[in-house]
């Protein structure tokens, strides 16, 4: 099996649940404030949905996943050798 690279695709991979999680509220929003530009189905209306999709899943992924999950590294070790201790059975 031959690897090779494909732009894009490890970020799409970082957001993918964050663009999971928004990717429904955020089209119905373009839809609703942004009629002119999504009426047509053409590929500006895609673009549009794509643009502001990626946009919020990025902001979510950064703004809250991310601090958080650095935040659990730095205190995870603490809190689960805390957590042994109180029940060692786990």
């Amino acid at each position: 099996m031959s690897r090779f690279r494909v732009p894009g695709a490890r970020m799409v991979a970082v957001l993918a649940y964050s663009l999971y999680l928004t990717h429904k509220e955020v089209a119905h929003l373009c839809g609703t404030y942004l009629p002119g530009w999504t009426a047509g189905r053409d590929w500006r209306a895609v673009m549009v949905y794509a643009v502001a999709c990626v946009g919020v899943a990025a902001a979510l992924y950064f703004g809250v996943e991310r601090p958080f999950m650095v935040l659990r590294e730095r205190r995870g070790s603490e809190l689960v050798e805390m957590e042994m201790r109180r029940e060692p059975a786990l």
